[in-house]
């Protein structure tokens, strides 16, 4: 995703990785837009685009099994039993919703939208 402020990439689960299938979101470059344009000199260019980016961990805890699918569904039954709220609740699905009409309707429109109009 490529906003006014910075870029941010999610990099898909490694199904793989039995450990951490999701260990960071990629990197993230906080940076006005004059300053990644490529008539810039190569040189302060390159300082912008290689500053040291670590991984944003996405887990605060352990999880009872090592499958994602798994630990989703199992999480969501202990919110259905107990009353709690999931982690990714209805509310940030909506959201996400929003994003992928925005993505939807600026393609067919060729203009920016606002997501607050969604």
């Amino acid at each position: 995703m490529i906003g006014t402020k910075g870029t941010i990439q999610s990099t898909p689960p490694d199904l793989g990785d039995e450990d951490r299938p999701v260990a960071h979101f990629g990197r993230v470059l906080f940076a006005e837009k004059e300053e990644l344009d490529p008539r810039n000199r190569p040189e302060d260019l390159k300082k912008i685009m290689d500053p040291p980016f670590e991984p944003i961990p996405t887990l605060d805890g352990e999880l009872p099994g090592s499958n994602f699918f798994v630990n989703e569904i199992l999480h969501f039954a202990e919110c259905a039993t107990t009353g709690a709220e999931p982690i990714s609740s209805g509310r940030d699905n909506i959201e996400s919703m929003k994003i992928m009409l925005g993505i939807f309707e600026s393609s067919r429109t060729g203009k920016a939208v606002d997501l607050a109009d969604l």
